[in-house]
């Protein structure tokens, strides 16, 4: 049977040891000693957790962030310790985001593991897909916050798509970030959108698109080919603390989004642990595990940006080195 990790041969006297010598590795044990996750949770403080990375990243190197609206906070961070990101090398109009954008590179948000991969089939083709939304207006599916366009400015956007995610073969480190897991999928062009397909499409071709929930298994199969492109790269994964705004599953928003994250999580793990340029950074346990008044802002999704900062210079001292 496959495992993840094995022990064989530990006995209760290299338990009481490994109490004592990582605190950290105990919950809860009597009198709150100093370290175990109890005595974190307790303090009211940021929560951290400390790591070994297999790697490390030297602060000269370049970083391209991939993946959910998270990244884009890693981003913003990363630049302030003076790191060189390369996935903020790019400039979109602001009269084409939605109102509800509030970054100037958002337009890179890809939610789930299958628009990830769309993005870098797309991005092998040498041709982000155009889809005609009517006659005056097209959308770009591995696009998000963006209302349709016309179709030369689409064009155009996706040329600037392209340019920018070639700066991830020419990145030293990538940071992947799993934000959900339900997705949509166009059975006419055959291909996953990043976001619910403009409104107009869904009410003119009700049979084309069909929104899903991945398991396990589907997951790692996509991840498996996501990290083959980076196979020379280092690559950290990180899954986003923000939960998913709606379900359409029809369960509690609240269990869907457990759902989601907790197989997104198991992915991160299994990819870390079988594959050499991989490791998993918590910046999921320590924002969700933090008081929720410190760490989210009001909505209770998005992440405070003091929250980021904290999370960010955890990485700085735990991956990088002068």
């Amino acid at each position: 049977m496959s495992k993840l990790w094995s022990r064989p041969g530990i006995t209760l006297k290299d338990l009481v040891a490994l109490r004592k010598k990582k605190p950290r590795s105990v919950f809860h044990q009597k009198g709150f000693p100093s370290g175990t996750v109890s005595e974190r949770m307790r303090s009211g403080e940021y929560f951290t957790v400390d790591t070994n990375p297999k790697f490390s990243i030297d602060k000269g190197e370049s970083i391209f962030a991939i993946g959910s609206c998270f990244a884009r906070n890693i981003e913003e961070q990363l630049v302030a310790y003076g790191m060189d990101v390369r996935s903020l090398n790019i400039d979109i109009s602001d009269s084409c985001y939605r109102p509800d954008n509030h970054r100037h590179n958002a337009v890179l948000n890809l939610y789930s593991t299958h628009s990830i991969l769309s993005t870098l089939q797309s991005l092998r083709s040498g041709k982000f897909e155009v889809i005609d939304v009517n006659d005056n207006l097209s959308a770009i599916p591995n696009a998000s916050f963006l209302d349709p366009v016309a179709p030369d400015e689409a064009e155009i956007i996706s040329e600037q798509l392209l340019n920018c995610y070639r700066g991830l073969y020419e990145s030293d480190v990538v940071i992947l970030t799993l934000g959900q897991n339900e997705c949509w999928y166009d059975h006419e062009a055959k291909l996953y959108w990043n976001q619910m397909p403009p409104n107009e499409l869904l009410a003119k071709n009700p049979d084309r698109f069909e929104v899903n929930c991945p398991d396990f298994n589907e997951n790692m199969d996509v991840l498996s080919e996501i990290i083959g492109d980076f196979r020379e790269k280092r690559v950290v994964v990180t899954v986003s603390p923000v939960p998913l705004s709606v379900t359409f599953s029809g369960e509690d928003a609240l269990v869907a989004n457990m759902y989601n994250k907790s197989v997104l999580r198991c992915c991160a793990s299994e990819l870390a642990a079988k594959m050499p340029n991989v490791e998993y950074f918590p910046s999921f346990e320590m924002v969700t595990t933090s008081p929720r008044a410190i760490a989210f802002n009001n909505d209770a999704r998005h992440v405070k940006d003091e929250m980021v900062a904290h999370v960010i210079s955890k990485f700085v001292d735990q991956f990088l080195v002068s």
